[in-house]
């Protein structure tokens, strides 16, 4: 059989709602007032250093009606405060923008100073870890804690859709891990790479990010990781097993829910990606691992799956699961395989991450 069951729509059969290039990746230039009001921004106090201290984390100031301000200084306005959740993406815009612009130094300095913040407020005790903790990384991405256990990897011979490649055997998970509780969106790509490389870029910002190779989340990764540096975790790709088991939540049917309410495929996307987080979670409070975009793996095809991940970049096919957007219900399952190249790239193929110590 194809590996890509539904393989990556021909430019003819793609609807017509693709922005270029210059669109997708316009910042809308802000106007260079002359004057500044730098000090006017709140100092936080050092001594408050805790998440749940509200007050001590704002960093939105009250402008004046109609003050006269530097661009640098107005979109300030914008990362208002280091507990909101979307604070990390938009404090690392902000540093993009105006990282280049030497009158902007001091700004972003503070911007890069809350990330450094919210880096040593992230990392949960390891002795606290229990099954469905959240955790959450100086980008904003979620996390969720994923506790060692087994499961029957694969599907009964009398499983609707069944291929041959799912031939069912018991794997155990030695290790706890965290997976990501979303698909990596479209502007988690741009914050870490610069640029939407999505066939759906007018989607939003909370859409999935697709039309990338493996290789291309390996580029990705080592970018995330670098930016971690100095901590004691890192970030890749789940393999087949990690992601099954993450998958089914502990369900050992088709899917973990009712396809109409857990997962965008043919039937209700609309012809489209969707925003991630709309579609009911899984027990595990994972949000469309079925559906919405295909998801990379770290492991080579293989006809019988194993525990094991193989990372080397070169050679055969890498797995995708999880079923897409354009996906038939028969290939929208758990148990479900599909296959390419490393190379390949197509709307219908993004990936989340795990997170390792």
């Amino acid at each position: 059989r194809s590996g890509v069951v539904d393989s990556v729509v021909s430019s003819s059969q793609r609807p017509a709602n693709r922005e270029s290039p210059s669109d997708a990746n316009g910042t809308g230039q802000v106007s260079d007032p002359t004057g500044t009001v730098s000090s006017r921004i709140e100092e936080r106090s050092e001594a408050e250093t805790g998440r749940d201290k509200t007050d001590s984390l704002k960093v939105r100031p009250q402008w004046p009606e109609g003050a006269d301000v530097q661009p640098w200084i107005r979109d300030w306005d914008a990362l208002d405060d280091i507990n909101d959740i979307g604070f990390a993406a938009t404090a690392q815009t902000y540093i993009e923008q105006y990282k280049e612009v030497p009158e902007a130094n001091v700004w972003v300095a503070r911007a890069e100073g809350l990330l450094a913040k919210l880096r040593e407020l992230e990392s949960p005790s390891p002795t606290q870890r229990e099954a469905g903790d959240l955790w959450m990384n100086w980008l904003g991405m979620e996390f969720v804690w994923i506790a060692a256990g087994n499961f029957l990897m694969g599907s009964p011979m009398a499983e609707e859709g069944r291929d041959v490649d799912e031939r069912q055997h018991r794997i155990w998970i030695s290790e706890g891990f965290w997976i990501k509780k979303y698909e990596v969106t479209q502007g988690e790509w741009r914050a870490v790479m610069g640029t939407n490389p999505s066939y759906f870029s007018d989607c939003g910002p909370k859409c999935p990010v697709e039309d990338v190779s493996w290789f291309d989340t390996k580029e990705f990764i080592l970018r995330l990781n670098g930016r971690a540096s100095g901590k004691e975790y890192r970030f890749r790709l789940p393999t087949e097993a990690e992601w099954e088991f993450a998958a089914r939540a502990g369900t050992t049917g088709p899917s973990y829910g009712k396809l109409g309410e857990i997962a965008w495929y043919r039937n209700n996307s609309g012809n489209s990606t969707q925003p991630v987080g709309l579609m009911r979670a899984n027990a595990w409070g994972l949000h469309d691992m079925l559906g919405n975009v295909h998801e990379w793996t770290s492991d080579r095809y293989r006809s019988h799956p194993g525990s094991d991940a193989e990372n080397d970049s070169s050679g055969s096919s890498r797995v995708f699961r999880g079923g897409s957007w354009l996906t038939d219900a028969r290939y929208v399952r758990s148990a479900n395989r599909q296959y390419t190249s490393p190379a390949d790239r197509g709307e219908i193929i993004g990936f989340r991450l795990v997170r390792t110590d």
